[in-house]
């Protein structure tokens, strides 16, 4: 007896605010998405999306088997993911006259501070990218560094992917 290959899609999402997982129609409700949502939760992670598809190829493996299924499915997707970090920073845009320049760059560098453009006119503004909690000290830091001899201004905040 030949049974005709049914492909079923099951998607679990962790987002910072709600947690959800969806079923495939006409399948058992209870075994597909809720194990893969359990197993996003398990290993603490947010603003994840995993999606497990299975080929039906006519083995009934029963609401325990699903589980089992979905369990490992999801395991085996998250353990092969490379994770994304985004962390918040805050733009401090730090305009000196030129003669600050190669000490800041030293210090920022020294710091291991991100950085983002760097404009060159009259007077050089760097914009300057603390992580956002740290952005006051930063700011504090910087004008000491500087002996208040600049204009110091925060910018906006936005996430940048931490990189290794």
């Amino acid at each position: 007896m030949s049974f005709p290959a049914r492909q079923m899609g099951y998607n679990a999402l962790s987002a910072r605010s709600s947690t959800s997982a969806t079923e495939c129609p006409g399948t058992l409700a209870e075994p597909s998405g809720k194990p893969i949502l359990e197993v996003i939760k398990a290993q603490g992670l947010k603003n994840t999306v995993v999606v497990v598809t299975r080929y039906f190829g006519g083995i009934m493996l029963g609401a325990g088997g699903l589980i089992r299924a979905y369990t490992d499915g999801a395991v085996a997707g998250i353990d092969a993911a490379v994770p994304i970090v985004n962390v918040l920073h805050r733009e401090v845009l730090v305009d000196v006259d030129y003669t600050w320049y190669g000490k800041i760059e030293n210090e920022l560098r020294g710091r291991g501070v991100r950085t983002g453009e760097v404009s060159f006119t009259d007077r050089v503004t760097v914009t300057c990218l603390p992580e956002a909690p740290e952005a006051e000290r930063f700011v504090n830091w910087m004008t000491d560094l500087i002996q208040g001899q600049g204009n110091i201004t925060l910018g906006e905040s936005r996430y940048y992917v931490e990189s290794e």
